[in-house]
């Protein structure tokens, strides 16, 4: 059952589903029988941590990085591969290409020079390798990756996915990637975090070169995408691109609706809604306290300096004419004062 749930979270994930992706994969991690190694907790630990990668969340990278080290065989390629390619994405994540560079060189791997993992294999990894590489000024190890991809599309020329990812890897090793290549409705469908990452790309080698209205189209949709699928820490990288553009982006009403919709999801399954990230300020509104009127029950009895009207069930209502003149009012608390 438990490898069941995991592939089926790796699916979920790469459809772009991160939440439903990430409760199918706690619910694989946490079976009783979820011991020993197979291929089905690499992956799963892998996509977990990618997760947390795309969301900010580092205890959750954290928690895929120690349930590595307790139940992976790392003798086993596919074993050590999946890890060191999470460590390599963690490392690029926090700006440091050459320690995520090697994290990747290994001399057992069934593809020479290429570090990625290889049971199960995701074609979308190309592209960040090639990231990586060219940031660690390895371009021949860039070109390289390059070329597999584009073999590989070359051998699955009915498979628009990997075209586009090829595209994708050539644009950047080029700096002139475009993303139309990974338009169609069954790429942005199955791969939508791919398609997005190409959107950001584009708008930032844009935005390079000066074409400031180009960059902030595809920079905006990349951000607008991010947002729609959760990947709350790409969204913020991109509006940072997009401030730096003199351009401020917030979220639209679409993707307002689609993010309460998930909150709803991640409520009912009994899991906290969101959580705070470190350098998000804490929301002031939240102290403000409630009108006094909004703390009392229907059935209470107003204060003397409350300007609602209690409910129209109130005993109390109409109010009596006995109350104290709002003078004396402020003349007690004058006095209260002045006591303190």
């Amino acid at each position: 059952m438990h490898i069941w749930l995991a592939w089926r979270g790796r699916h979920l994930f790469q459809a772009g589903r991160l939440d439903d992706g990430r409760a199918n994969l706690d619910a694989a991690l946490a079976m009783a029988d979820v011991g020993g190694a197979n291929v089905a907790n690499a992956a799963a630990l892998l996509t977990l941590g990618r997760i947390g990668l795309h969301t900010g969340d580092d205890r959750l990278v954290a928690t895929a990085h120690q349930l590595g080290a307790e139940r992976l065989d790392l003798r086993l390629p596919s074993m050590r591969q999946s890890l060191n390619w999470l460590r390599a994405l963690e490392a690029a994540a926090h700006g440091d290409p050459a320690r995520a560079l090697a994290y990747l060189t290994t001399g057992d791997d069934d593809e020479p020079g290429n570090g990625l993992p290889s049971l199960p294999r995701d074609i979308t990894d190309d592209t960040q390798l090639v990231r990586i590489a060219l940031a660690a000024g390895d371009r021949a190890r860039a070109l390289d990756t390059v070329e597999r991809a584009e073999r590989r599309a070359a051998d699955h020329p009915a498979t628009a996915t990997m075209a586009g990812v090829a595209a994708h890897a050539r644009g950047c090793s080029t700096a002139t990637p475009t993303p139309w290549q990974l338009r169609s409705n069954a790429t942005a469908r199955r791969a939508p975090l791919a398609l997005a990452s190409a959107l950001e790309d584009a708008g930032s080698h844009a935005a390079t070169g000066g074409h400031h209205s180009t960059a902030v189209q595809w920079l905006g949709e990349a951000f607008e995408s991010y947002v729609h699928l959760g990947a709350t820490q790409d969204a913020a990288r991109t509006r940072r691109k997009l401030r730096d553009l003199g351009v401020r982006r917030r979220i639209g009403p679409a993707a307002a609706q689609s993010r309460l919709e998930r909150v709803d999801r991640i409520r009912a399954a009994g899991r906290p809604a969101c959580r705070p990230r470190p350098d998000q300020p804490p929301d002031r509104r939240a102290a403000l306290p409630l009108p006094a009127h909004r703390l009392l029950p229907t059935s209470a009895t107003p204060s003397p300096n409350s300007r609602s009207p209690p409910a129209s069930n109130s005993p109390e209502w109409p109010p009596s004419t006995n109350q104290p003149a709002r003078s004396a009012t402020v003349e007690n608390r004058t006095v209260s004062r002045r006591r303190t």
